[in-house]
C-alpha cells in the first residue's frame, strides 16, 4: 500500500495543533498568577526494600503536619499559620503561602504502614516506608521420572 502525503492537508491542521497547544494546563495563565501548583514539593525515590519521600515544609514544625498512609496511597497535610498583622503594614508583594494543604501521592507499591519512619529537620519532612512484602514467582524445577 503506497500512502501519499499531500503538503496542505498538514496545514490545514495547524490551527488545531495551536487551539490544543493553548488548550493544555501547562499553558493556563491562571497556572502562574494564581499559584496553581502542588504543596508540598516533593521527591520519591524507591529503593530495593524501601521508599523513601521528602517533602519541602520550609517555616513549618512537626506539630503543624500530619502523614496519613493507607496501602499504596500517601496524604501529607498540614497548615502555615497566618502571622498577626498590624493596621499600618502595608504589602506591596504577599507570595508567602498561608492557610491549609493537602497533597496525597500514589505510591509506586504498598507499604506497610506501622513500619513508616518520619522525620522532619530543616524544613524536610523525610518519610521512610518499608515496602509490603509481595509474592513473588518461584520457578520449581521439573526433574524426569
Amino acid at each position: 500500500m503506497t500512502m501519499i502525503r499531500k503538503p496542505f492537508d498538514e496545514l490545514m491542521t495547524l490551527p488545531k495543533v495551536v487551539d490544543r497547544f493553548f488548550e493544555e494546563p501547562f499553558f493556563r495563565p491562571s497556572r502562574w498568577f494564581l499559584r496553581e501548583f502542588e504543596i508540598p514539593a516533593v521527591d520519591v525515590k524507591a529503593t530495593a526494600d524501601e521508599i523513601e519521600v521528602k517533602a519541602a515544609l520550609p517555616g513549618l514544625k512537626p506539630e503543624d503536619v500530619e502523614v496519613l498512609i493507607e496501602g499504596d496511597m500517601l496524604t501529607i497535610k498540614g497548615s502555615y499559620k497566618h502571622e498577626a498583622e498590624k493596621e499600618e503594614t502595608g504589602y506591596i508583594y504577599r507570595e508567602l503561602s498561608r492557610g491549609e494543604f493537602s497533597r496525597t501521592i500514589a505510591l509506586p507499591t504498598p507499604v506497610v504502614e506501622d513500619k513508616a519512619k518520619a522525620t522532619f529537620a530543616d524544613g524536610y519532612l523525610t518519610l521512610l516506608l518499608p515496602k509490603a512484602h509481595v509474592v513473588k514467582a518461584h520457578k520449581v524445577e521439573v526433574l524426569a521420572g
